[in-house]
């Protein structure tokens, strides 16, 4: 078939379907609310922070 109208299926056309969305399964790690002035409750914090320095 020819193009005489000057009819494209262009315009016509639908958007194409979106891929489902990713689910992040790990998530984020939670911690527990704290009174960082507690002397054992901070150094344990400040531990945890030492160890991901070390890490990176």
């Amino acid at each position: 078939m020819s193009q005489r109208g000057g009819f494209s299926p262009v315009p016509v056309r639908p958007f194409p379907k979106a891929e489902t969305r990713k689910v992040n399964t790990k998530g984020r790690k939670r911690k527990v609310t704290a009174i960082l002035t507690d002397s054992p409750v901070k150094r344990a914090l400040e531990q945890e922070a030492e160890e991901r320095k070390r890490k990176n």
